[in-house]
């Protein structure tokens, strides 16, 4: 039997998580005296419905209140007679000897109705569940909530109809006849806005179900962190994202990041939601709205009527001081859709302090420890074959204590799309070469002290599968991911992909990413920028340096004596790449691995520098736009010790593609400190 069901769920269904708060406050709103009507509004398919079903049956429970669930689905498109004539009806199938229901047909005769119905002694509370106003016609909703303020109004002289509650449930159409003083039910209503699953709502949602198909509970939790970062706690995304993982699982397919990332392309590819929302922004001419949201987005406040219809169609939400997209998900499929881009993140300060580092808990070791563990037997599951391609998971919060290893400064984000990172502390380094080191070349030198702010770089290169993702999202054919210059020159060369994308020899899913030119590292940059909500780079040439070498003016990663096991260079006779931190040993003393050997690295530096190293902005438009070749730095597997050294350094042109030269990201601010 299927766990997760994106559909209305059972009032006892164990999949329902969350909203005790939003029943709780429902339920006191309906047995309460009556000083206003109740309007529930939430976007399409976020579990308006589903809370409904469960207030129906804590309001069953009360002493002397008859509870009237009506869903006008049932009559889409019904003219206001039949509609007043299906409300009657179904209250007089609720209530005990309820007066006859026939020839109940306008506002009049069904308050006539109400007021027999309710004078009766024996009836205490009428709550009407009033679901789906937007199946009726705007004409026939308009006419019944005329009518419904009527019946508010006249019950200070009919004091039987203080015993009626009202609560409404819907979106946009709702919102036109409650909020504006033109409408028909403005200022009689308690509004309640029904919020997205809140973290540990959510992510424990799709794990109870992985472990139910008899994934371990570090992987089912990691799974569920994935799926949070890109559904955020919609009900339904969330609910639909677990049933394609239930699916792949039952077709015996290893539940890890591939088989997410699939199981989102599969969602994208034509989910009913999203061709409702899309038919939403045009039905109510809110696309220039949306793209308002996407590219700028403004203060919050519900004075904000556009930004508000765009909460009820569920493409927005309050987001502290300001509205933002609901979720990345849907934020990535209508910012494709609209030709925009969602607006970049503010920069960190240039000496930002990065909170204290911490070891990867459980969830975070789940791509080391998913390769050693096998999958728990569960009752009626079969062994599948251990995940691969690692989980992203949500960070941990930092301990008060800082670490004494660097290596336990490494994070992973709560984003899938997110590398690993390392932290490099704010401090001077020792830059270049000296003359005791006797395969220097004379670029390197002099040898001199240069100050860095903090900032945190990739443990490992890209790898295929990280890149996959800007491939499979379109990033070859969004411009603005691209600068000028790299855009021209994708076009004129038709480039969809990186080269060797199809060569089994070099697109292992854990293999770094070759054959990308420097043009296709920045765009790569630039797309996870707008993906993550994080401002992502390349690494400037001195902040690649440091963070290969310390502080220590050693030559290689590990130390000065070159040893050939600690790096995939020439001399491992290999000829070829390595999946990414196949070499432990060769570490940085920051943790980061593969700085020496691999593949070579581009950085954002353009070539012709000089000695002393001078700090100057290298991600601006300006100085990614200038003539001089980019630098690349680290060496690789088709290298000797000496072009792996890390005060070497390289450049090739901008344009150039090798199965030698891949990228390592950067950041000037940790991934989940949300700066």
């Amino acid at each position: 039997m299927a766990f997760f069901v994106p559909t209305a769920l059972d009032p006892q269904s164990p999949v329902f998580r969350g909203r005790a708060a939003e029943l709780a406050r429902l339920t006191r709103l309906c047995l309460d005296e009556v000083n206003s009507y109740v309007v529930l509004y939430g976007g399409r398919q976020n579990g308006k419905t589903s809370l409904l079903f469960r207030l129906e049956a804590a309001l069953r429970s009360a002493s002397a209140t008859t509870v009237c669930r009506l869903d006008f689905q049932l009559i889409k498109g019904a003219t206001p007679e039949r509609a007043f004539a299906f409300l009657a009806a179904r209250i007089a199938e609720s209530a005990p000897l309820a007066p006859d229901a026939r020839g109940v047909q306008d506002g009049p005769t069904f308050q006539s109705f109400l007021n027999q119905l309710l004078g009766r002694a024996d009836v205490g509370r009428l709550v009407l569940l009033l679901d789906e106003l937007g199946a009726l016609p705007a004409a026939t909703r308009e006419v019944l909530a005329h009518a419904l303020r009527s019946l508010f109004h006249v019950r200070f002289g009919l004091p039987a109809l203080k015993k009626l509650q009202i609560l409404f449930s819907g979106g946009i159409e709702l919102y036109n006849l409650v909020s504006t003083e033109a409408s028909s039910l403005y200022n009689i209503c308690d509004e309640v806005y029904l919020a997205d699953l809140t973290q540990p709502e959510a992510t424990e949602l799709i794990a109870e179900g992985l472990r139910q198909l008899g994934v371990p509970d570090d992987d089912a939790a990691a799974l569920g962190m994935a799926v949070y970062a890109r559904a955020a706690g919609h009900p339904y995304l969330t609910q639909r994202l677990g049933s394609l993982l239930e699916r792949a699982d039952h077709a015996g397919q290893p539940l890890n990041a591939t088989v997410l990332a699939e199981a989102e392309r599969t969602l994208r590819s034509g989910d009913s939601l999203l061709r409702r929302i899309r038919d939403d922004l045009l039905e109510h001419a809110l696309e220039p709205a949306a793209r308002r949201l996407l590219t700028d987005p403004p203060r919050f406040t519900r004075l904000d009527d556009e930004m508000t219809r765009l909460e009820l169609i569920g493409l927005a939400k309050p987001n502290g001081e300001r509205w933002a997209p609901r979720n990345l998900l849907l934020a990535d499929v209508f910012s494709e859709r609209l030709g925009v881009l969602p607006a970049p993140p503010q920069p960190a300060a240039p000496h930002q302090t990065a909170p204290p580092g911490v070891a990867p808990s459980a969830a975070e070791r789940l791509p080391e420890a998913t390769a050693a563990t096998p999958k728990a037997q569960a009752p009626a599951a079969a062994a599948r074959p251990a995940a691969r391609e690692p989980i992203a998971t949500a960070p941990t919060p930092a301990p008060k204590a800082q670490p004494t290893q660097p290596a336990a400064r490494r994070t992973r984000s709560a984003s899938l799309l997110i590398p690993e990172l390392v932290y490099v502390p704010a401090g001077v380094f020792l830059m270049g070469s000296s003359a005791t080191d006797t395969l220097a070349r004379d670029n390197e030198k002099p040898q001199h002290q240069l100050e860095l702010p903090d900032y945190w770089i990739g443990t490992t290169p890209v790898t295929n599968a990280q890149f996959g993702l800007f491939v499979d999202e379109h990033g070859y054919s969004n411009q603005a991911y691209w600068i000028a210059a790299g855009w021209q020159w994708r076009e004129s060369e038709k480039i969809t992909r990186p080269a060797y994308w199809g060569d089994t020899k070099w697109n292992g899913a854990e293999y770094p990413v070759v054959g990308v030119s420097w043009y296709e590292a920045v765009a790569y940059c630039r797309w996870l920028s707008m993906q993550t909500g994080q401002r992502f780079r390349l690494p400037s040439e001195a902040e690649w340096e440091k963070a290969a070498r310390g502080t220590d003016r050693r030559i290689w990663p590990w130390g000065n004596e070159w040893e050939a096991k600690r790096a995939n260079s020439k001399e491992a006779g290999l000829g070829k790449t390595t999946p990414v931190g196949q070499y432990p040993g060769g570490a940085s003393p920051y943790g980061a691995l593969d700085m020496a050997g691999n593949v070579w690295e581009w950085c954002a530096t353009r070539w012709g520098k000089p000695y002393p190293y001078q700090i100057e902005d290298e991600w601006q438009a300006a100085y990614l736009t200038a003539n001089n070749n980019p630098v690349i730095r680290g060496g690789s597997w088709y290298n000797e010790q000496q072009y792996v050294r890390a005060p070497y350094r390289f450049s090739f042109l901008p344009r150039h593609r090798s199965f030698s030269i891949g990228l390592r990201v950067a950041s000037h601010s940790r991934p989940d400190s949300g700066s």
